[in-house]
């Protein structure tokens, strides 16, 4: 399933205002935990730190892209944050992000997990597609944005 075709309205983050990379992961884990039932914000929150004291999920050009595996999720999730400001996430580019995407995967999902990244690594490339979900800010909007031009048909 790609991964747009996994995002629910009710994932759709707008106007996220942490001020610092480290409550911006924690918005958002708290935002994941509320929509994904079983997972602890504070668990989540701490994951994502871990990870990105690791390396930057930052990819340059104002997006940044987590994901995280769980044995607490029977399926792949995926969400949308819109900040309402950049937040330093030491991109490449020095760039502030604004736009993060997240994809959550049970552990056993393994290559796919890393399948679904590519993907939508390929797909927030797109600049004109970042800088229209920027503009958006209504989470129907921004999902419609995501989809394919098939999906949208079975969308309404």
């Amino acid at each position: 399933m790609p991964v747009p075709a996994l995002l629910l309205p009710s994932h759709v983050f707008t106007d996220l205002k942490a001020q610092t990379r480290r409550k911006c992961l924690m918005e958002i884990a708290e935002c994941v935990s509320q929509q994904a039932s079983g997972l602890d914000p504070t668990v989540l929150g701490r994951a994502l730190c871990r990870k990105e004291v690791l390396r930057t999920s930052a990819m340059g050009q104002g997006v940044a892209i987590l994901d995280l595996q769980s044995a607490r999720v029977k399926g792949p999730l995926f969400f949308m944050a819109v900040l309402d400001h950049k937040v330093d996430f030491k991109a490449p580019d020095g760039e502030g992000v604004d736009l993060v995407a997240f994809v959550l995967s049970p552990h056993e999902d393994g290559p796919v997990h890393l399948q679904r990244i590519a993907a939508l690594s390929r797909m927030m490339r797109d600049q004109g597609l970042c800088q229209s979900i920027r503009e958006a800010r209504d989470p129907d909007a921004i999902r419609l944005l995501l989809m394919s031009p098939e999906q949208r048909l079975f969308a309404a």
